[in-house]
């Protein structure tokens, strides 16, 4: 998915995988909505999913506080190198798991939305 468009009829629950941005607007035009919205269809990695190697310190931290009180908040000691290590390990073993469990996201963004309204007949 790269680049694609997407419509919905109430900028919620947005689907489609249109070449432009005209045949998004097509799609709305076709379902007979006067008021409907599209925007790019932006495709979500598990990567950027993947919590880094701060977010699972900062957990340990608060499971430790909550096993022993809060003498127990400034453990684990880690600077930004050891933070930065950890965070690939993680990234790796996840990226593993996704892969074997054949988890990769199959959902979008929607970026750059767009509200289209339509001009009723008058006559």
């Amino acid at each position: 998915m790269r680049n694609e468009w997407c419509v919905s009829q109430h900028g919620e629950d947005y689907y489609g995988e249109f070449a432009t941005r005209d045949d998004a607007i097509a799609e709305g035009v076709g379902m007979g909505w006067e008021t409907f919205y599209v925007g790019r269809s932006e495709p979500v990695t598990a990567e950027s999913t993947m919590p880094n190697g701060w977010d699972i310190l900062e957990h340990m931290s608060n499971a430790a506080c909550d096993q022993v009180g809060d003498h127990a908040g400034d453990w684990p000691h880690a600077n930004k190198e050891s933070r930065d290590r950890l965070t690939q390990k993680i990234h790796a073993a996840i990226a593993e798991w996704v892969k074997e469990t054949d988890n990769e996201p199959g959902f979008f963004a929607v970026v750059g939305e767009e509200k289209i309204e339509l001009q009723g007949d008058e006559s």
